[in-house]
């Protein structure tokens, strides 16, 4: 077990009371299961119904029903991160152009399957559009702020609850208050199918594979659970708080990181055990939050190193099967305080053999040679704001979102097309993360910045510098 370090909980605030903390730290999983669908706990309240739509209530179908994905089963759609959805036979020319507001934050970007397009926000609510009219089919409502990324497979969608709030218990560091769950949803309608509570938070996106559920939690827990029942396959203790860092796989070996301690795991999907650790001592926080990006067997992550507040950005390389440290490449080094930084690491896109990576520290954007970590650009791309999300690579366009606005760059050059303010700057006191920008066909959707709006707009008006008049 590596060294335990002190873990800097900035970036994840809220308040809680001493009777709180009582109450968290006599609950026991059991004691959550009747909290999933009962009352709200520590003040946190949510509205019986999301918008304009009754919850679990289909609308309409959607418009083209093979737009998109056949099935959404990781974060952001594949282990490599980019968010480029080829459209298909008769709709790869659809240019969709309209605005959804769901009411509240948004930290992922929509899940796009059979059509549809599926979002998650801090209310509560799980939001199903039509991906071409961005009309409402149906809504869902939960009881605790929705985080991760919507999973869509086998007629089914899957997300998970939590809240940022870290507290000290009985049996160690918890994050995440009131009722955490993982919920199963049926696609047609939004129909609850079953709903396993777990002990701490589920904000990262959850992991699908061999017909099950896998999550990794505030409460320091990978859980197994059967995709069709929502039954416990396994579950083991790592050892680490995870908070946003979802699981990506990799054959049958998933990566995640983790704080308290810092460290990276490779968890076997088969039976649960760790299979290797790698502990980062050097590490300065972010851990816990990058979500790996894996291409050829080779997982790409971020580490701020050094003194907080100051940091030596470093991107690294590791084995997925065996947790080897392949290589680092310095990025350079920063400060982890300001708006930028609600993570103090930027999530890669692997395409081609590059890595595409920006920081919210450093405020650009990176290219790198996948086997050697090597710069492939002349120069990284300055930026007005840092990066946390991971650029789209869309043939020769990169897309990239951050503090409000939207980044078109040349991938071939790294150079810098357009600028385009699509929201208001986030905050100080904001969201976790700025969901990535998606292409789906002719379509390129994102989330403008802290005004609660979803875009979908046409590639040609973005790749010509314009927005709708609806949006900033």
């Amino acid at each position: 077990m590596p060294a335990r370090r002190r873990w800097r909980w900035r970036g994840g605030s809220g308040r809680i009371g001493v009777l709180g903390l009582v109450i968290v730290a006599a609950l026991g999983t059991g004691a959550l299961v009747g909290l999933v669908r009962g009352a709200s706990l520590f003040g946190v309240h949510f509205a019986a119904q999301c918008g304009t739509a009754s919850m679990g209530t289909a609308r309409s179908a959607p418009l083209y029903p093979t737009l998109g994905l056949a099935s959404w089963p990781t974060f952001q759609g594949t282990a490599g991160h980019d968010l480029v959805v080829p459209g298909t036979t008769g709709q790869g020319s659809l240019a969709a152009s309209w605005v959804f507001r769901p009411g509240a934050e948004m930290t992922m970007a929509p899940s796009v399957v059979g059509g549809t397009a599926f979002l998650s926000a801090l209310n509560g609510c799980v939001y199903a559009l039509d991906a071409a009219s961005g009309r409402v089919l149906w809504t869902f409502h939960t009881d605790n702020e929705l985080m991760s990324e919507p999973l869509v497979v086998g007629g089914r969608v899957f997300v998970g609850t939590g809240n940022k709030i870290i507290l000290q218990t009985s049996k160690g560091i918890l994050r995440g208050s009131g009722p955490n769950a993982i919920y199963a949803l049926q696609q047609s309608s939004g129909r609850q199918i079953w709903a396993h509570a777990t002990r701490g938070e589920n904000m990262p996106t959850e992991l699908y594979a061999n017909g099950r559920i896998y999550a990794a939690t505030g409460g320091g827990e990978v859980y197994a659970l059967n995709a069709s029942t929502g039954g416990t396959a396994w579950k083991t203790h790592i050892g680490s708080v995870v908070s946003m860092s979802s699981m990506v796989a990799w054959g049958q070996t998933a990566v995640v990181g983790g704080a308290d301690p810092y460290a990276f795991y490779g968890i076997d999907l088969a039976g649960g055990k760790v299979a290797w650790t790698l502990p980062v001592g050097s590490a300065e926080g972010g851990l816990d939050d990058i979500t790996p990006a894996i291409a050829g067997g080779v997982a790409f992550v971020q580490i701020p190193e050094g003194a907080y507040p100051n940091a030596t950005v470093v991107e690294w390389a590791i084995d997925a099967q065996n947790g080897h440290n392949l290589w680092q490449t310095v990025l350079g080094t920063g400060s982890l305080l300001g708006p930028d930084n609600k993570e103090e690491t930027g999530v890669a896109t692997v395409v081609h053999g590059v890595v595409y990576v920006g920081s919210p520290a450093l405020k650009g954007l990176w290219a790198l040679n996948a086997q050697t970590g090597k710069p492939v650009w002349a120069a990284p791309t300055p930026l007005p704001a840092g990066i946390r999300a991971a650029p789209t690579v869309d043939g020769p366009t990169i897309f990239a979102s951050g503090q409000g606005e939207l980044y078109v760059i040349n991938r071939q050059t790294g150079a810098l097309l357009h600028a385009i303010r699509v929201g208001v700057p986030v905050s100080g006191t904001g969201t976790c993360t700025t969901p990535a920008p998606l292409v789906v066909g002719q379509t390129l959707y994102f989330a403008a910045g802290q005004d609660n709006t979803l875009v979908a707009e046409p590639l040609a008006e973005v790749l010509a510098g314009r927005v709708p008049a609806t949006v900033g």
